[in-house]
């Protein structure tokens, strides 16, 4: 297993300061999701075209790797299919030149109609791994709102498990909310599509907290993986974006090497 971070947890900071933060805690992998207070690759001056070439030669240059470009896109919706395609093909554009293997999307709400919504999704993401294929990379649904358990994601992965340019990224906060501690079952059902990996802990009510520190059984999941020969990127997604109480990163990525070790090696 390889570690990694995503930069909402530093989301403010500018791209130097992020790769000196990784060369810190000797974090190989990124996860960019925001780079100087900006959340939409569109509009990262770091992501634009002209720059591409510069940003790749950075990352190079201070030995890092970019693992997923993170986007917002949603596919539970038909009507907002077309911005979310044309959203993630412009995060697909920008992992194909960074040489990131992935970018992340979205199922989001099932709504009053979860048969309705998870046919939406496959509609969407049969187009968005189409086009990943294309340029080398892998659309990854996130385990995410209503797609966190058995119910909404069996009919995902049915229809989309062996399909070129589809996968998973297992958030691990979000399946507990709806399997509680009892991760396994669900896991075993996710295991072949999962392709990279979220931590972060909370307590029962919900409240974030540092890794190690809740209710959610991080050590045991992290074994679980190591012991599947899980070789993808464990990635740290400390939500301090969306939650400014939480601590700085640097806390969480203390943190997280006290579960994961040593385990950090490209």
């Amino acid at each position: 297993m390889k570690q990694c971070f995503s930069t909402l947890g530093c989301v403010e900071r500018p791209l130097a300061d992020i790769l000196l933060l990784a060369q810190a805690y000797r974090i190989p992998y990124l996860e960019f999701r925001g780079i100087g207070g900006v959340i939409d690759n569109r509009e990262i001056a770091d992501f634009a075209q002209n720059r591409l070439g510069a940003t790749r030669t950075c990352l190079a240059n201070a030995g890092l790797r970019v693992r997923v470009i993170g986007a917002s896109a949603s596919f539970h919706d038909p009507h907002d299919r077309a911005a979310s395609l044309a959203e993630a093909h412009a995060a697909v554009m920008i992992a194909s030149a960074l040489g990131a293997p992935y970018i992340r999307v979205f199922g989001n709400n099932t709504g009053e109609d979860p048969a309705a919504a998870a046919q939406s999704v496959i509609a969407g993401l049969s187009l968005l791994a189409e086009d990943a294929a294309a340029h080398g990379v892998t659309a990854l649904l996130e385990t995410h709102g209503d797609f966190n358990c058995a119910r909404t994601l069996t009919p995902i992965l049915d229809a989309l498990g062996d399909r070129a340019g589809f996968g998973l990224i297992w958030d691990v906060m979000h399946t507990y909310f709806a399997t509680g501690r009892d991760f396994l079952p669900l896991y075993r059902l996710l295991r072949p599509c999962i392709r990279h990996v979220h931590f972060k802990d909370c307590l029962p009510d919900r409240t974030q907290v540092l890794p190690g520190k809740g209710d959610i059984p991080l050590c045991d999941i992290a074994d679980r993986l190591r012991a599947d020969g899980f070789d993808g990127c464990i990635s740290l997604e400390w939500e301090r974006k969306w939650h400014p109480e939480l601590p700085p990163i640097e806390q969480a990525l203390a943190a997280m090497a006290g579960i994961l070790g040593k385990e950090q090696n490209p």
